[in-house]
């Protein structure tokens, strides 16, 4: 479920669960006699799932404020580009 974030801009509940679970998995994993590059493997995995969480919240939110289509021009701006004025 994707929800807004609260009044002041900060991170919502599930958002904060979700890192804080993330967190003590990755201290676990750490500690593990699981070989290096297995847990590197696993971090790939572990960081395409978060990217996709951030991605997920991150839209709703701006569909939501009516921000998206900005956000896309933004996103398409190259750097070699005049600046947005």
């Amino acid at each position: 479920k994707v929800e807004l974030p609260p009044v002041d801009l900060g991170p919502s509940s599930a958002l904060n669960q979700t890192l804080t679970l993330l967190r003590e998995v990755l201290v676990s994993h750490d500690s593990s006699v699981v070989p290096l590059d297995a847990r590197q493997a696993d971090f790939v995995q572990i960081e395409a799932h978060l990217d996709t969480l951030i991605n997920e919240q991150a839209s709703f939110v701006l569909t939501r404020a009516g921000l998206s289509q900005i956000y896309n021009c933004v996103q398409q701006h190259k750097p070699e580009q005049p600046a947005f004025v």
